[in-house]
């Protein structure tokens, strides 16, 4: 992996655990990451995507990268009773997240 690569992962890293609680986890999962906030709830993931948003962009503004981000989120147990099916259900979020975003054409 390029040094670039792996200096924009290990920046984008610090930058969500700075916009995290300090019990929050924050791991690096192949071209994504993954945030364990224990007690979360439906009705924080705004103020927390807001805040996510906030930290690739200004990692991006730092590294000079147009950087954003894309979030998938799944809450135990509504979405699944296991760690497994919550990574699915993230990950659903997400693929629906990009599409969105993507271009129509």
């Amino acid at each position: 992996m390029p040094e670039l690569t792996r200096r924009v992962y290990r920046q984008l890293a610090a930058s969500f655990r700075k916009a995290c609680r300090e019990y929050d986890s924050v791991v690096r999962t192949g071209d994504g990451f993954v945030l364990v906030l224990p007690g979360f709830t439906p009705d924080d993931l705004k103020v927390k995507y807001a805040r996510i948003q906030t930290a690739a962009e200004e990692t991006g503004l730092r590294i000079g990268l147009p950087l954003s981000v894309r979030v998938g989120a799944a809450f135990f147990p509504q979405d699944s009773a296991d760690a497994e099916g919550l990574l699915a259900a993230a990950a659903e979020g997400v693929r629906l997240a990009r599409a969105a975003a993507a271009p129509e054409g």
